[in-house]
């Protein structure tokens, strides 16, 4: 009997940690920027003319991802974008769009670059065809990678070893 309240209680503490991290993502990435203020209204100016504010028209492009997440919320479809995320926080750690990984212990003394840590020797297209700064191309890259480990093993998670006992 104890060894059943202790399992319930443990996966009751692990699901409330895993709501808490995903709580702490979403309040920690989520962007606010404040509206300008046209106007202030003071009991002494209530009585001046009122002048209505000018408004700028729409912009007609939509805006450029500047975050690894909001990069992975406009490239990936959406059944695969909470794995993006997990690959995102567990293989950059700081969400760093431009973070540089520590040399590998592998023959080839490779690095792991930018939001997805893309190893620099098993995928030199990353470098040569794009940005590898720039976070959606990084999110692009990332689903090809995703895409073709899907197509060849049958799991595209794979790709990632920092999420592997997560993922796959």
């Amino acid at each position: 009997m104890n060894k059943i309240i202790f399992i319930v209680a443990s996966v009751l503490i692990a699901v409330g940690i895993s709501s808490a991290k995903q709580h702490y993502y979403s309040v920690t990435q989520t962007a606010h920027t404040p509206q300008p203020i046209e106007r202030v209204i003071t009991p002494t100016a209530a009585a001046a003319p009122v002048v209505a504010p000018i408004e700028e028209p729409p912009s007609t492009q939509a805006s450029q991802p500047t975050t690894c997440r909001e990069a992975i919320d406009a490239v990936w479809p959406t059944a695969l974008r909470e794995g993006a995320k997990i690959v995102l926080v567990h293989e950059n750690r700081s969400e760093n769009i431009a973070a540089e990984g520590v040399v590998n212990k592998d023959e080839y003394a490779s690095k792991d670059w930018g939001c997805f840590q893309i190893n620099d020797h098993w995928h030199p297209a990353y470098f040569s065809q794009g940005d590898w700064r720039d976070p959606v191309w990084a999110a692009q890259y990332a689903l090809k990678i995703y895409e073709g480990r899907q197509a060849s093993e049958g799991n595209g998670w794979r790709a990632w070893y920092a999420v592997q006992g997560v993922l796959w």
